[in-house]
């Protein structure tokens, strides 16, 4: 599960970059992506991280393992995106829900939820929905 989360939020980050390039309206996009497995608990429709629990970065098409203390760099207010956007994300056996929160900029963030499905031994996340934007 946490493979196929991670892979999930690598996608929408190469998705988001991808339509920024096309649009050619953004100047400076964000050199890299932070993600974090974590903790989560349900505040009202968004999912919220009480603790770390994996840490990596994608930067140039590589992924690699960081600290769980690695913030994301600097976050310039003044500009559309981070110079590292992050993605949280989690999931619960129990509820059979999973989520990914991702942060591109100060007002440049969306949140979606997953129904968790297995099949056979396999695990799988299905009916996306956006739970918020920003």
């Amino acid at each position: 599960m946490t493979d196929h989360l991670l892979n999930k939020c690598i996608e929408k980050y190469k998705a988001m970059l991808e339509a920024c390039r096309r649009s050619g309206d953004v100047a400076e996009l964000p050199d890299s992506f932070a993600i974090y497995q974590v903790k989560g608990v349900r505040r009202g429709g968004k999912y919220a991280a009480k603790k770390r629990l994996q840490a990596w970065r994608y930067t140039q098409g590589e992924l690699f393992e960081i600290p769980l203390d690695a913030d994301p760099v600097a976050r310039p207010q003044d500009k559309l995106f981070y110079v590292e956007s992050y993605a949280e994300f989690g999931f619960s056996w129990f509820s059979k829900k999973a989520f990914i929160n991702i942060y591109f900029g100060n007002e440049f963030a969306m949140g979606f939820v997953y129904d968790i499905y297995s099949k056979g031994s396999e695990f799988i996340i299905g009916n996306e929905k956006t739970a918020w934007t920003k």
